[in-house]
């Protein structure tokens, strides 16, 4: 028998929710298996009245999606009604349709022969992900969350998510969003619905140095470094001055919005907007502490790249002159910080997670030492140093360790042939590694 493959509802008085029509990713007749992403909307979500508790959920830099998943394996059926094409599958204000009480069936699925698995109930084959986009004019049209973000955010439409914040260098990137960005497989592996935070580092790395400092800065301290940036953006004498106005742009956002460990996130469910608690599971990656670290000279204010092709001309000289370029920090005092900002999120009912790095010498063979050089000064001994320090910090309950090293380790070097960018077999037990810690 024909299983439907339906939007479930919105049932909220409060919250007037609008999507675009269907955009198909199986064609019609295709096959499926069960959790599989099929069809997905764009999405537009506000309360009726004001509410500063209830901010939009879609308008401005945020691009809102609701991504169903096949309830079963089988072979897919579509209504055609459900997709009209071009801009009106990716604009919810192009042409409204309510996204009202009453399901929407989009298709059915004709079960596989010989499939015994229950169909996904209806409220997790449904996924609800928000990209903040990094630029307000990047075009964000044509697919999944295609554009450049800040940060991305996914959740399942079941009953209230368990919040998770995973602000890491790359080394995580598609173990959370998965291929598509879609994010499915975090959240159908999952032992309980979660609300997925995902902080990447293409523009600035989540060093724990940074993350600290953004906690404990003042807000005198933040308006000082305000006027510092606006002082940055009346001293550009470039020709082109663009790239850099909208790097200084995206500085000062990130001052007004504060840290985004202690944010309390705002999501759509099927009674409406809500907003959830602060996050209790946080994980960082010590890969990130290998950026490039900008600290300026007078005020409570450092910067971590992945690297300097990435900055604009007229902002390294703004780092030139405003800042000192520092060297990795040593161990003694990535482990104090660890500790603090351990302590600080403890405090509020959180608890900290940190990837291992992988132990190897770039350049030489895995286990070879830096043969003609003090081993001290060696990357892998530096390493070495800080996964024993992250082991002693779990040891007195500071944070837990996700063993980063032993997953290499035991997949091998083909898995990522540069140490940190995986296959997908590496992206899923990475996947693996964080929710079962969780």
């Amino acid at each position: 028998m024909p299983i439907p493959i339906t939007l479930p509802p919105v049932s909220s008085s409060a919250t007037r929710v609008t999507r675009s029509s269907f955009a198909f990713l199986k064609q019609n007749g295709a096959a499926c298996e069960q959790g599989e992403p099929v069809a997905y909307c764009c999405v537009h979500a506000a309360a009726n009245a004001p509410s500063e508790e209830l901010p939009p959920l879609a308008q401005d830099k945020n691009d809102l999606f609701a991504i169903v998943l096949a309830p079963t394996t089988g072979t897919i059926r579509w209504d055609p009604s459900m997709s009209r094409g071009g801009w009106l599958d990716f604009l919810p204000g192009l042409a409204p349709i309510d996204w009202t009480n009453e399901e929407v069936v989009l298709g059915t699925i004709e079960p596989s022969p010989g499939n015994s698995k229950a169909p996904l109930p209806l409220d997790k084959s449904l996924i609800i992900t928000v990209g903040h986009r990094v630029v307000e004019w990047a075009d964000p049209r044509g697919g999944i969350l295609p554009g450049w973000y800040n940060n991305i955010r996914s959740w399942t439409f079941s009953e209230r998510p368990f919040p998770i914040i995973v602000a890491t260098s790359c080394v995580f990137r598609f173990a959370v969003l998965g291929e598509q960005r879609t994010s499915h497989d975090m959240h159908l592996h999952a032992a309980r619905p979660l609300h997925v935070d995902y902080q990447g580092d293409s523009l600035l790395v989540p060093t724990v140095g940074t993350l600290l400092e953004e906690l404990l800065r003042t807000p005198e301290e933040t308006a000082a470094i305000m006027n510092e940036m606006r002082r940055w953006l009346g001293s550009l004498t470039s020709s082109e001055p663009w790239s850099t106005t909208s790097l200084i742009g995206i500085l000062m956002e990130r001052m007004t919005n504060g840290s985004p460990l202690t944010r309390k996130p705002v999501i759509l469910q099927r009674n409406g907007i809500a907003t959830i608690e602060e996050a209790p599971a946080i994980a960082l990656s010590a890969e990130s502490e290998d950026a490039l670290i900008f600290k300026h000279s007078s005020l409570p204010l450092t910067l971590a790249f992945t690297n300097l092709f990435r900055i604009p001309k007229d902002f390294q000289m703004i780092l030139i002159n405003n800042f000192v370029r520092v060297p990795p920090r040593p161990v003694e005092e990535l482990a104090l910080s660890y500790q603090h900002l351990s302590h600080i999120l403890s405090q509020k009912g959180s608890k900290l997670f940190v990837t291992n790095n992988f132990i190897h010498e770039p350049g030489s063979p895995l286990i070879r030492p830096a043969w003609n050089t003090d081993i001290t000064a060696s990357y892998s001994f530096r390493t070495r140093r800080i996964n024993e320090a992250l082991l002693d910090l779990q040891a007195r309950n500071a944070l837990t360790v996700l063993d980063f090293d032993l997953l290499k380790a035991t997949l091998g070097g083909k898995a990522f042939p540069d140490s940190s960018h995986g296959d997908r077999h590496f992206d899923a037990r990475s996947r693996e590694l964080i929710l079962e810690a969780v």
